[in-house]
């Protein structure tokens, strides 16, 4: 519940932050918190001895898995790469992101469930603005023909 509490601050912070032109406040300090089990709300109570044990696949908890392993995903790279804000490294960094939400959450989905489906364009639509995040500044961009097709495309 904890990690829950506070990955849900460090959301409404970041998007705050964004909105209001700020920048990112509270992405500047570092923290270790994991991001919160996958698990359903009824695998946890409050008389457990032992953490419960994590599912494969989607639960209850992944819309806001999806968006804090996003969040997660900018934090660290911020902090560990400072450097690959942009260029090739950084669009490794995000396909490796993505094939992993592909893998561990988004296989699992069903369409037809809303949860799901949302949850999916969540993904997708955040990936997307990661690519886009860099290529906003023309100065990242080598050939401003080809770099507004590719922002339009990812649009």
């Amino acid at each position: 519940m904890r990690r829950r509490l506070w990955w849900q601050i460090v959301t409404i912070d970041s998007r705050v932050s964004e909105l209001s032109g700020a920048g990112p406040m509270l992405l500047t300090y570092t923290w270790d918190t994991k991001i919160p089990s996958n698990v359903n709300d009824s695998d946890i109570f409050q008389d457990m001895r032992d953490p419960p044990l994590e599912r494969e696949g989607p639960t209850e908890m992944i819309f806001v898995r999806l968006r804090y392993e996003i969040l997660n995903f900018t934090h660290q790279s911020r902090l560990e790469h400072p450097e690959c804000h942009s260029g090739p490294s950084r669009d490794i960094a995000i396909d490796s992101l993505e094939q992993r939400i592909e893998k561990q959450y988004l296989s699992f989905c069903d369409p037809t469930v809303a949860l799901h489906y949302v949850s999916s364009k969540l993904a997708r639509t955040g990936i997307c603005k990661l690519r886009m995040g860099f290529r906003q500044i023309p100065r990242h961009i080598a050939n401003l023909q080809q770099g507004t097709d590719k922002m339009f495309i990812l649009a």
